[in-house]
């Protein structure tokens, strides 16, 4: 609804224009609720690629030597290092919430965060 004022000049009510100001912010806060979201994912993403390249690097550490590497996460840097790059493997949303590895010669598996930090998941080496 516009209106003329004194002047004779056209302009939008004060209702028109709060209504307008709410609809923008509703929009941008769909928007950002939509963006977190992604990010969430592609951290997840990142985190299973990750997992997955170290258990591949795993899988053909147990071919070349007939076992598996032993230890945890830290002693993967050296005997994976013809493989894949374990130092420079770290969780997306915080180096402090870092991959969890178990080894034994027949065996290993690792730990995760599925869903950023709210629960943890165990990848095993064999399929």
């Amino acid at each position: 609804m516009k209106i003329k004022n004194e002047n004779g000049g056209k302009g939008f009510t004060i209702i028109e224009l709060l209504i307008v100001v709410a609809i923008i912010g509703i929009l941008a806060t769909l928007m950002l609720v939509s963006y977190s979201h992604t990010l969430k994912k592609s951290r997840d993403a990142r985190r299973v690629s990750d997992i997955e390249s170290v258990k591949l690097a795993c899988n053909m550490f147990a071919d070349k030597t007939g076992g598996y590497p032993i230890g945890a996460w830290i002693d993967l840097e050296s005997d994976l290092e013809d493989y894949v790059d374990v130092a420079n493997m770290n969780d997306p949303q915080s180096p402090a919430h870092s991959y969890i590895y178990s080894g034994t010669a027949s065996d290993c598996s690792f730990k995760y965060h599925s869903e950023l930090e709210e629960d943890f998941k165990t990848v095993q080496c064999k399929d």
